[in-house]
C-alpha cells in the first residue's frame, strides 16, 4: 500500500524511457522507474532500472541501474556506483529535461565519455486532460527548458493547486479545458503563468540575466583587444550559460552582429578566478570595415541563461585602429560588416541582434579562447544561447 501510494505522487500516467544508447550499452534503454527508497538525491529525482525478462546486454553482476544528480552532474551508474555508463553535465532538475546534447556515454574503444546526442531520456504518456502528465514526470523546468513545437500541447497538473491546464496560448471552440487560454508552470516562482505570456513576458522580465559590469576593452602589444567584464549582480534565478558580444565600428553609431560565448569559454580557472574575459584579434577585425576608413571600436556583451538574453553593458570606451589597407574577401571568406541603427542608448537596450553572418568567430585570438562546444539550442527558449559553430582561429 505504501509504495502504491509513492507511485501515485510520483508516477501516474506517465513513464520515463531511455533511447539511442550504442551497441555496447543497449542495457541503460528502456524503462525507469522512480526510485521510492529514495525518490530524491540532492533535491532531484532520483530512477532505477532493472533487467527485464527477456532484455539481453547487462553485464554480468549488474542488477540495478541509476539515474540521479550527484550535485554536479547527472549520471547513469551501478548500483554500487563504481561503474559510470554516462554523464550529463547540466543544472537540469529530472532527468527528461536534460539536452541529448549534454549526455557522454561511455565508449567501449577508448573507455572514455564520449558525446552521443542519439541518446535521451523523454517522458512518455498519453498526454490528455483526463490523463495529464505530473511536473514529477515533466520536470518542474519543463516549459522553461523544453521549446515545443509548433501546435504541440501539454496537458499537465498545477503541483500547487491539483488543476488540469493545456499549454496552448490561445483557447479554441472545444469542449473542456481547451475552452480556456493555456497556462504554463514557472519552477523559480511556484506557480503557473499564462502561456501567452510566459517567455515573453514573464521569462523576460524576471529572469533573465542583469546587465554585466565594468566592461574595458585593453589593447596589447600582439595586435589583439582584450575584454574583460564582471558578471551580472542577477542571474535570473538561472545559472549563467554564457555571453552575447556586439562589436560597434563607428564608435557606437550602428552595432554589427553578435557572437555567443560559451561560459566555460570566458571563464577564468583556479580558486579564485578573474573575472570573464575575452580576447579579439584587431587584424581581422579591421577587415571588417571598408579600406581607407579609421574604425573606432566599441564593445558591449549581455549574459544569458536558459531565459534568454539580459540588458548589454554600457559600451567600453573607444578604440581606434589604422585605416585597413584591403579587404581581402578571399582571404576572410563569409565576413561582412552587417550595421543596422544603434539602439537609442547601449546601456539601456542590447544592440541588435542579427545572428551571425559575418563570422565572428574568426575575431577571437586563440590564446584568449579555446575551442568549445557551442550552447545547445535543444529545448531552448526563444532567445537562447545559439549554434555559433566551432571557433575558428587567426
Amino acid at each position: 500500500m505504501a509504495a502504491s501510494a509513492n507511485q501515485s505522487t510520483y508516477e501516474r500516467h506517465a513513464v520515463l524511457r531511455s533511447r539511442g544508447a550504442p551497441p555496447t550499452l543497449t542495457f541503460i534503454n528502456g524503462v525507469w522507474s522512480r526510485c521510492f527508497q529514495e525518490p530524491w538525491i540532492n533535491q532531484k529525482p532520483h530512477y532505477i532500472k532493472q533487467p527485464q525478462p527477456g532484455e539481453d546486454g547487462w553485464p554480468q553482476g549488474l542488477t540495478c541501474l541509476h539515474v540521479f544528480y550527484d550535485g554536479s552532474l547527472w549520471r547513469i551508474s551501478s548500483d554500487d556506483d563504481q561503474s559510470v555508463f554516462a554523464v550529463a553535465n547540466t543544472d537540469a532538475e529530472h532527468p527528461n529535461t536534460v539536452s541529448r546534447d549534454d549526455w557522454l556515454l561511455l565508449s567501449a574503444s577508448s573507455r572514455m565519455l564520449e558525446a552521443w546526442p542519439d541518446f535521451a531520456l523523454a517522458c512518455e504518456g498519453p498526454n490528455t486532460e483526463a490523463k495529464p502528465f505530473l511536473l514529477d514526470e515533466l520536470g518542474v523546468d519543463f516549459f522553461l527548458r523544453i521549446q515545443l513545437k509548433s501546435r504541440k500541447v501539454i496537458w499537465f497538473t498545477d503541483p500547487i493547486s491539483g488543476v488540469v491546464f493545456h499549454s496552448a496560448a490561445k483557447s479554441t471552440s472545444a469542449q473542456g479545458g481547451r475552452m480556456q487560454p493555456g497556462k504554463r508552470y514557472c519552477h523559480l516562482c511556484k506557480k503557473c503563468i499564462s502561456a501567452n505570456n510566459f517567455h515573453s513576458q514573464h521569462l523576460a522580465h524576471l529572469h533573465r540575466p542583469g546587465r554585466p559590469l565594468g566592461l574595458l576593452a585593453l589593447p596589447d602589444h600582439r595586435g589583439n583587444v582584450e575584454l574583460q567584464w564582471m558578471p551580472p549582480t542577477s542571474d535570473g534565478g538561472l545559472r549563467l550559460t554564457g555571453y552575447r558580444l556586439s562589436v560597434s565600428f563607428d564608435n557606437g553609431v550602428t552595432w554589427a552582429n553578435n557572437l555567443d560565448l560559451d561560459i566555460d569559454a570566458v571563464s577564468g580557472s583556479g580558486a579564485n578566478p578573474p573575472g570573464p574575459s575575452a580576447a579579439i584579434s584587431l587584424a581581422q577585425l579591421a577587415a571588417l570595415c571598408p579600406p581607407g576608413t579609421r574604425p573606432a571600436y566599441r564593445f558591449a556583451v549581455a549574459a544569458s541563461n536558459r531565459a534568454g538574453t539580459g540588458a548589454a553593458s554600457e559600451s567600453s570606451p573607444p578604440i581606434t585602429a589604422s585605416p585597413p589597407q584591403a579587404y581581402d574577401a578571399m582571404r576572410l571568406p563569409g565576413l561582412h560588416a552587417m550595421q543596422q541603427p544603434p539602439p537609442a542608448d547601449v546601456a539601456q537596450s542590447p544592440p541588435p541582434q542579427l545572428g551571425l553572418p559575418m563570422g565572428l568567430h574568426d575575431l577571437l585570438a586563440h590564446d584568449a579562447l579555446g575551442a568549445h562546444e557551442s550552447a545547445s539550442s535543444y529545448g531552448a527558449p526563444a532567445g537562447q544561447l545559439g549554434e555559433p559553430g566551432p571557433a575558428i582561429f587567426p
